[in-house]
């Protein structure tokens, strides 16, 4: 993975502990975002929190989509 990498999402929307684990092997700057602070900014900023839904689905959508293409090339 690299710069502006997602992980643990589906933690956040499922609220369940994230599936993913991170080590940078160079300095880093990371962001997290609490089940919380996520619920604050829907309550507060709704329109960057719908952005914010859009992009996650955007992300899980393609992800999806490659698993997908993966599974249909290793089935064939």
């Amino acid at each position: 993975m690299g710069a502006g990498a997602v992980v643990g999402e589906l933690g956040l929307y499922l609220g369940c502990p994230a599936s993913a684990s991170v080590v940078a092997d160079r300095p880093s700057t990371l962001y997290h975002l609490s089940r919380d602070a996520f619920t604050q900014l829907e309550q507060t900023d709704p329109e960057v929190a719908t952005a914010l839904h859009k992009g996650m689905v955007r992300l899980v959508g393609a992800r999806l989509a490659n698993h997908n293409k993966t599974l249909h090339a290793l089935l064939e």
